[in-house]
């Protein structure tokens, strides 16, 4: 799929909402971008793997997929993984394990538990 409208013309679902402007927010806009997954620094073992998995099967950050930081008054940081839309080949890629993930949570078993095992470790 090379576009947005490809993937619509397809008959696929798109899973992704583009980005929208949050109350009391004053940083770079992204209005041009899908919101895939996103942490933050209260994330648990679970939403850290998977944010990370899914940022390294996309290839990790490049000119359309970025990771989108910001201080956040509740929870000290937040990180969400943005898509531009006018790449398709990646938003497809993120709606499959959005796929993925509605079918089971985790994206990567081995990398899960070993960020399980990490706090266990931590906490012992």
């Amino acid at each position: 799929m090379d576009t947005v409208d490809d993937i619509e013309e397809s008959g696929m679902k798109m899973k992704m909402k583009h980005w929208k402007h949050p109350e009391h927010y004053f940083g770079k806009t992204y209005y041009e971008y899908y919101v895939f997954l996103g942490q933050s620094r209260d994330s648990e073992p679970l939403e850290q793997s998977n944010f990370n998995v899914a940022l390294d099967r996309l290839g990790g950050e490049s000119e359309t997929v970025i990771v989108a930081r910001a201080n956040h008054w509740a929870c000290g940081w937040v990180e969400v993984i943005l898509v531009h839309e006018s790449d398709g080949k990646h938003i497809d890629m993120a709606n499959d394990m959005l796929d993925e993930l509605d079918e089971y949570p985790v994206l990567d078993e081995d990398d899960f538990m070993m960020r399980e095992d990490e706090l266990e470790d931590e906490e012992t």
